[in-house]
């Protein structure tokens, strides 16, 4: 019996540290969090490929017109 005692007691020691560890999450949360908040929305990452797309397509079209300015 006194062998488990044993054991229990040294699993709960583990058992705190883990617990311990666990009190830093928020704080990660938060951090991640922020980051997330700084991330490019859809809209903005739409709005940039179509205007790319736009503008490689509108020096394609006009490729022959660039080419006889120079």
């Amino acid at each position: 019996m006194e062998g488990r005692i044993i054991k229990l007691e040294a699993h709960m020691e583990h058992v705190r540290e883990d617990l311990k560890s666990l009190a830093d999450v928020p704080k990660d949360l938060a951090t991640l969090t922020a980051h997330v908040a700084h991330l490019p929305s859809k809209g903005f990452i739409v709005s940039v490929l179509t205007t790319g797309v736009a503008v490689i397509g509108g020096l394609v079209l006009m490729a022959d017109r660039i080419k006889n300015l120079f």
